[in-house]
């Protein structure tokens, strides 16, 4: 079952009473000194909530910094204008879960009765791609940057498919164990994929990329890799988040301070801050050459499962479990 609905002027839900606090024992969102190099001396302050149904699954900002996409596990995508937070898009793909939405907000992409995938317009609902057997169980699924391929994990098994016709590209055996994990590397040239062995595997999709195999202490949670490929960051269930040389695969930093598993993990446009989010209701803002948490935003209500940053590094939205997104600036 399908259900579409755009909104040119609705009024959203009224937010719930919540306490929300940032830590005011560091700071964290200084742009201008974050691009010079200088560890930022700001505060992030929480702007406003919006709500969803279901656990959020992914968020992604428009390049243009003009709207924010949150797609769910039952199948929804929202879109809102960040200028007045007034909601845009709504679409319900009823038969779909654990859904994602590609870069530019276009299109959502939804697994449906476990091993298909398929691909719809989010505005107007128009089915553009589907591919009803990838050859087992989907556990995990990713966009590329350009939007042009999906990545999709059934068991131990990547496969990449076309993202407008659905025939697989390729396939990638690059772990013993379930793959949890995917992330598209810089311009689309690499693939990071975590899984229960314990490992991340950069896998390289074109010419001259190396392949890297990361060793990580615990159950992976979360990975993300900067914008300049410099760093790659892992999060678990041993609530450290380890920074490894995207260029050597060595681990230079564990950043300790989560009480419960990683779930989430953004760095910002200019690699120089990550975002974490856990299980233990927080999300904690890193300085990458080293240090405490430059900020801890807390009482988010559960376990924050998705982070994004806008493109000028001003804005970070979060995503739980309850549903909820939080945006701070």
């Amino acid at each position: 079952m399908l259900v579409c609905l755009a909104f040119s002027g609705c009024t959203q839900r009224p937010p719930r009473a919540a306490n929300f606090s940032a830590g005011v024992n560091a700071a964290s969102s200084d742009v201008s000194g974050s691009a010079r190099g200088v560890r930022p001396t700001s505060t992030m302050v929480l702007q406003k909530s919006l709500f969803l149904n279901h656990r959020v699954e992914s968020l992604q900002f428009f390049a243009d910094n003009s709207a924010l996409a949150a797609s769910t596990s039952a199948g929804r995508v929202c879109e809102w204008a960040t200028q007045g937070w007034r909601r845009v898009h709504a679409f319900e793909q009823l038969d779909c879960t654990d859904t994602v939405v590609s870069p530019d907000g276009q299109t959502m992409y939804g697994v449906y009765i476990n091993r298909g995938v398929t691909g719809r317009v989010v505005a107007t609902g128009r089915r553009i791609m589907r591919c009803d057997d990838v050859g087992g169980n989907v556990s995990v699924m990713a966009v590329s940057h350009d939007g042009a391929s999906l990545a999709v994990a059934t068991g131990r098994v990547i496969k990449i498919l076309d993202a407008t016709t659905g025939r697989v590209e390729r396939t990638l055996n690059c772990h013993s164990h379930a793959v949890r994990v995917l992330v598209w590397g810089p311009h689309d040239h690499s693939l990071f994929s975590g899984a229960d062995d314990r490992t991340v595997v950069k896998s390289p999709l074109t010419s001259g990329a190396r392949q890297l195999t990361l060793s990580f202490p615990a159950h992976i949670g979360a990975v993300s890799c900067s914008d300049d490929g410099r760093w790659i960051a892992v999060g678990g269930n041993d609530n450290d988040v380890r920074l490894y040389s995207g260029f050597t695969g060595k681990c230079m930093q564990v950043l300790s301070g989560h009480t419960d598993r990683v779930w989430s993990l953004a760095f910002t446009p200019d690699g120089n801050r990550l975002a974490s989010g856990g299980a233990d209701d927080t999300v904690r803002i890193w300085w990458v050459k080293g240090g405490p948490p430059l900020q801890t935003l807390s009482g988010w209500g559960g376990s924050v499962y998705s982070l994004a940053w806008s493109s000028d590094g001003r804005m970070l939205v979060g995503g739980t479990g309850d549903g909820s997104v939080r945006v701070w600036q």
